[in-house]
């Protein structure tokens, strides 16, 4: 099952009854990633929806109706919490706004909670129709999909409103507010990561782990979030995070060197993962060098997250707030600006298309597994024009050309 990724961002409320009534929120207990959607309603029976952490939503709060047999296995756990392990934990949390507000949606319209779920094909429309105006086109698909999971999670039957929904956000388009729409991430260029490189201290633990990180993430075309973990406290646990266990080198046989990273679990592979690499290159961007320093520098061991450092005397994980941060106060110095995490793998990638590596090289690198690689090229011209002159300069290449629009645009 495909699973959309939700936007999230606070807006108006789509649900209140006056600007000035006074409105009552049931409290979560508190999640990093968690934004939540606007305050509304008390949600009521706290029985059905207990207090949690968002990544725990989707099980814990139960519909009224449900299936008389539960399967229990030995180790105590449902067929819930089973299915629950087929989402990732990050989207499990991500579903978490969608479900509530879906819920709160529920109690401004009095809908009764055996009406809730299984939902009817209407509510479910309804539903989609009254935040339109209220969030972005992607938040409001990410809330349907929410409640899609909700009901398969708990063995429920799901309406299939995919035709009213494709409808509904093309009309989001329009009605979406300006406040929902995100910033172009800015590529980050080998000559940002130059300038980035001259104002840090690389005999400073963090620093070595930082650029370390940048660069192979950079030259690897990955995701940010595969290399880092999400807070500086996580346990280290091998088999999702990377190690210098996960490191080898490769020569082919025309004696080209690779290093290569394999992430134990990842976006789209969660449970076998997927191999990474980069090369050696030339200047102070090197991916091979920098790794090499940082190793020197901070020792991780086998037991322990590759990007790990020493701060003040205790042994870290590298954490991606902590590196995006780092980031953007870095970026800002050099009047840098609309830099994020996912800038790195932008970057890398139109570094390596302007290189002139064919599309589809640079596709499986980054192991993208469907079309969102061609958003690269509708976005950023550049890497097109060398394709589109009178007498393209690359024939060849030409013919490996993915095409630039998708059905239904």
């Amino acid at each position: 099952m495909r699973v959309p990724v939700v936007g999230r961002k606070k807006y108006s409320n789509p649900f209140s009854q006056a600007s000035n009534s006074p409105i009552h929120t049931t409290r979560d207990k508190p999640s990093s990633k968690e934004t939540e959607t606007p305050p509304i309603l008390i949600l009521d029976p706290a029985i059905l929806r207990p207090e949690c952490l968002a990544q725990d939503r989707l099980v814990k709060w139960r519909p009224v109706q449900s299936p008389k047999i539960q399967l229990i296995r030995n180790d105590g756990r449902s067929i819930t919490d089973i299915l629950s392990e087929g989402l990732a934990e990050n989207t499990r949390k991500s579903y978490a706004p969608g479900l509530r507000c879906y819920h709160q949606f529920c109690d401004a319209k009095d809908v009764a909670e055996i009406a809730r779920a299984p939902a009817s094909h209407t509510l479910i429309v309804e539903f989609v129709g009254s935040i339109i105006g209220f969030f972005a086109p992607s938040t409001i698909k990410g809330y349907y999909y929410s409640v899609d999971a909700w009901h398969r999670l708990h063995i429920l039957p799901f309406p299939n409103a995919e035709r009213e929904l494709n409808l509904l956000l093309k009309a989001a388009n329009v009605f979406a507010p300006p406040s929902s729409k995100k910033p172009k991430r800015a590529p980050i260029t080998v000559q940002n990561i130059e300038a980035i490189h001259s104002l840090l201290n690389h005999s400073d633990p963090f620093d070595a782990a930082f650029y370390a990180c940048l660069v192979t993430c950079f030259w690897s075309v990955s995701r940010l979030g595969e290399f880092t973990v999400e807070r500086k406290d996580v346990t280290f646990d091998p088999k999702k995070h990377i190690s210098i266990n996960n490191l080898r080198d490769e020569t082919d046989r025309n004696g080209n060197e690779v290093q290569i990273l394999h992430l134990p679990s990842t976006k789209t592979e969660r449970v076998n993962g997927e191999d990474v690499q980069w090369a050696q290159q030339s200047g102070v961007t090197d991916p091979v060098s920098a790794l090499k320093h940082h190793l020197r520098i901070n020792k991780p061991s086998s037991k322990e997250h590759l990007f790990s450092y020493t701060d003040k005397g205790l042994r870290v994980i590298l954490s991606k707030k902590k590196f995006t941060d780092t980031l953007s106060k870095l970026t800002k110095k050099l009047n840098i600006f609309q830099v994020y995490g996912h800038s790195l793998r932008i970057g890398g990638t139109l570094e390596y298309l302007l290189r002139n590596v064919p599309f589809l090289v640079v596709k499986t690198m980054g192991c993208w597994k469907g079309d969102s690689f061609q958003i690269y090229l509708r976005r950023h011209g550049q890497v097109l024009a060398s394709y589109i002159q009178d007498k393209p300069i690359f024939q060849q290449l030409l013919k490996e050309l993915p095409p630039v629009r998708t059905s239904g645009e």
